[in-house]
């Protein structure tokens, strides 16, 4: 009878710890498999490292020019739900006329741009607005402190941060960025794993550029040159 009853026992505790066991498979399989690209480790992807470009002094390390970080406007037009919405609300931030942006807005595309380079106030109250389907992506704009003065030297560099006159066309090579490579491994929700980064190539070029003029002197030239101008009006 005691035998019996000890027997009794042992079955169920096994049967107990047999079914705990199934229930613990089943949840490794459904965490490995079914859930891997939520909770588990989803690989190495590429990501770019950002380098500025280089900035532009006088002889006293004065700026004259500068790229400073701002935001520019993207869409995805196959996520976005109300297009008539987002194109008027842009609209009225001066983003262009709501025809040109519907027609983007409608473009067979992943990617089309709306805006680019926006200023910081205006980059904010679009975010607040929460429209799915768009998106800001981190670029450059390129500054000059002082404004027009040694504009006929320095030149300016175009939308994308190319040098296209002056100095900043003539130095290009040197100014001109080129942006790094790295590896990054993403563990739980596609959330980067500390320490895992691998560069693949460094961010090179971006230099900064120091010229020979002194600003006090060369405003005090242009200066002189306009009253010049301004009583003789030479044609």
């Amino acid at each position: 009878m005691i035998l019996k009853s000890h027997r009794r026992r042992v079955a169920a505790s096994a049967m107990v710890l047999l079914v705990m066991f199934l229930i613990v498979s089943l949840r490794l399989v459904q965490l490995q498999i079914v859930e891997r690209g939520r909770f588990g480790p989803n690989g190495p992807y590429q990501s770019s490292i950002h380098r500025s470009r280089g900035a532009i002094f006088d002889r006293n390390m004065n700026k004259l020019a500068l790229s400073i970080p701002v935001l520019s406007l993207y869409a995805d037009p196959h996520r976005v739900n109300n297009a008539e919405a987002v194109a008027d609300a842009l609209a009225g931030f001066g983003l262009g006329t709501r025809e040109k942006l519907l027609q983007k807005l409608h473009e067979q595309k992943h990617f089309v741009w709306l805006a680019r380079k926006l200023d910081r106030k205006t980059s904010e109250a679009i975010r607040a607005l929460k429209f799915k389907g768009l998106g800001f992506k981190r670029e450059d704009k390129r500054q000059y402190p002082s404004g027009t003065l040694a504009a006929n030297i320095l030149g300016f560099a175009g939308i994308d941060e190319e040098g296209l006159e002056g100095v900043e066309y003539e130095h290009e090579k040197t100014l001109a960025p080129i942006d790094g490579v790295k590896l990054v491994l993403s563990g739980p929700g596609g959330l980067e794993i500390p320490n895992s980064t691998v560069i693949v190539r460094p961010p090179e070029g971006g230099y900064n550029l120091c010229l020979t003029i002194d600003d006090v002197i060369q405003h005090l030239a242009e200066k002189e040159i306009q009253l010049i101008f301004d009583k003789w009006q030479p044609k």
